[in-house]
């Protein structure tokens, strides 16, 4: 893994270096507007990230697109890790096809400037739709702006979704059974634990399927993360490993090893066997989706039906010494990883632009997310949309056809407007608390929004820094949880993570934020 992500790496650089020799290519300034007689058929090519094999031709946005524009979209679709492999290659080679799902703006505010990318503010005139949502929060349109002052992406934006995660679910029954109050901290909720693992022997208390994500996922309550994060208290970009929260964290979950409330499988179980472990009662305490508190109980119920006390619910995010306030995260409402890039070698921009632009209107939103009424979802008398039984959802366990992998459906790398508009999938008791974190707990999007940008010179450096931070983050974490390093070691780890690139990189990080505020003044 160390090796291919070294591949990877080095690939990603000299596909920016490469990216060079673009300049001057492309469409900048030229009169579009003959490109856009829809009368002649057209033929693009499309890259996507999609979780499933084939060639997309049973995507609703691929016949939409035909029928509306007359263009024929190619799809290539490629699974996570070869996406990025052969977008490198093919950055490289310079021989991008017309559109890229994802090329997250990361990677475009790099490739750029180089001339690989269309400037999409010089065509801002044929992009209504986009520069409306684009402009309907000052960060949008910094946060996607390269350091050249252009804009080379098109995110995805879920202005009014907000889809929670890495809730706190709990077994409400144990807490109930042994006259446990709800926990409101962590200190608390280990306390608990240990109560119940007394009283149940037999339960391995916290489960975890997110691996090493899990730094990220407790790390918003401890006010901390497992590499660059920002500091909302300070106003500062810090490397987690180094603060104060992370410490706390790593010393909670080194006693919770040690008093058997941690599973022995917490860094490596699957997705199926964190599930097996509620199914067979001994799963207490996890982070994850909300509606995942409902899923477990059902499941259980089916497998258990005489066990009517079983109880898997909702609790408030729990707070710690680090960060005293309640806080939970959702998915980023402005998707710039899953943007979209459009090459600068494209011979049909003008078709594309009305196509992106469309992509961003109301009418495409609901064809986009749910596909055509009648055929693919129906609304209910709360205004709320469902798929017909025929599509593959929770509430349609029979269902044969899956919209997203088969139809292009709910896609977030096709989707460029994501609403909150689909039927409620919880039952009333769930969804009161969900609607209660809206109102009661701070929302938590990555960085609070804030998307830097990355000179090549820092981007690169930030590249070599991580391939020696992560792997000791990664090993120093799991040797003081287990036990196999004690904590009192743990503040050398901190200053030989710290001489080895933490301290570097929260001297890039503080350098484009200063560039970032810089921006942000200017455009207020």
């Amino acid at each position: 893994m160390k090796q291919l992500r070294k591949k990877i790496i080095g690939l990603s650089m000299a596909a920016v270096m490469t990216a060079g020799v673009f300049a001057g290519c492309g469409n900048e300034n030229e009169d579009i507007s003959a490109d856009m007689d829809t009368s002649t058929p057209i033929s693009i090519d499309m890259m996507l990230l999609n979780n499933t094999s084939g060639d997309g031709s049973e995507f609703v946005f691929k016949e939409l697109v035909k029928e509306k524009f007359n263009i024929d979209i190619k799809f290539s679709l490629n699974n996570n890790q070869s996406h990025f492999e052969k977008l490198n290659l093919l950055i490289a080679s310079n021989e991008l096809p017309d559109i890229i799902s994802p090329l997250p703006a990361e990677r475009a505010k790099l490739i750029g400037p180089k001339g690989a990318l269309v400037a999409l503010d010089e065509y801002f005139d044929y992009l209504p739709n986009f520069v409306k949502y684009l402009e309907e929060d000052e960060t949008n349109k910094i946060s996607a702006m390269a350091d050249d002052g252009h804009i080379y992406s098109l995110p995805r934006f879920a202005p009014d979704k907000k889809d929670y995660k890495w809730t706190p679910i709990i077994r409400q029954d144990y807490l109930d059974e042994l006259n446990i109050p709800t926990p409101t901290t962590y200190k608390e909720l280990f306390a608990a634990l240990r109560k119940i693992k007394a009283a149940h022997p037999e339960t391995v208390g916290i489960v975890n399927r997110e691996k090493m994500t899990f730094l990220k996922a407790f790390g918003v309550g401890y006010n901390t993360s497992d590499t660059m994060f920002y500091n909302k208290l300070n106003d500062t970009f810090e490397f987690g490993p180094m603060n104060a929260g992370f410490k706390e964290m790593m010393t909670d979950f080194s006693q919770a090893w040690k008093d058997g409330i941690l599973d022995k499988e917490f860094f490596t179980a699957s997705e199926q066997q964190w599930q097996e472990k509620f199914l067979n009662g001994s799963g207490v305490f996890t982070l994850d989706w909300p509606k995942r508190a409902y899923t477990l109980k059902d499941s259980y119920s089916k497998l258990h039906p005489n066990d009517t006390k079983y109880n898997t619910t909702l609790i408030d995010p729990l707070i710690s010494e680090s960060y005293p306030y309640k806080r939970l995260n959702y998915s980023e409402t402005l998707g710039l990883w899953t943007s979209w890039g459009i090459s600068a070698n494209t011979k049909h921009l003008g078709r594309i632009l009305q196509m992106v632009d469309w992509a961003y209107s109301d009418e495409a939103q609901t064809e986009i997310q749910w596909g055509l009424e009648g055929k693919h979802y129906t609304i209910d008398e709360d205004g709320r949309y469902r798929y017909t039984p025929e599509m593959k959802a929770s509430y349609n366990p029979e269902g044969t056809v899956d919209p997203m992998n088969t139809l292009g459906l709910n896609h977030n790398r096709i989707m460029r407007i994501e609403k909150d508009n689909g039927v409620i999938e919880v039952p009333d008791e769930l969804n009161k608390i969900i609607q209660g974190y809206s109102e009661n707990v701070e929302g938590y999007e990555t960085d609070y929004k804030i998307a830097l940008t990355f000179t090549e010179e820092q981007s690169d450096r930030i590249e070599e820094i991580r391939m020696v931070t992560d792997t000791l983050v990664n090993e120093g974490v799991v040797a003081f949880v287990t036990g196999e390093r004690p904590m009192s070691e743990f503040d050398s780890f901190v200053e030989q993570v710290r001489s080895q690139g933490g301290a570097e990189l929260e001297k890039i990080y503080a350098d484009a934020y200063a560039s970032y505020k810089e921006k942000m003044n200017n455009i207020k």
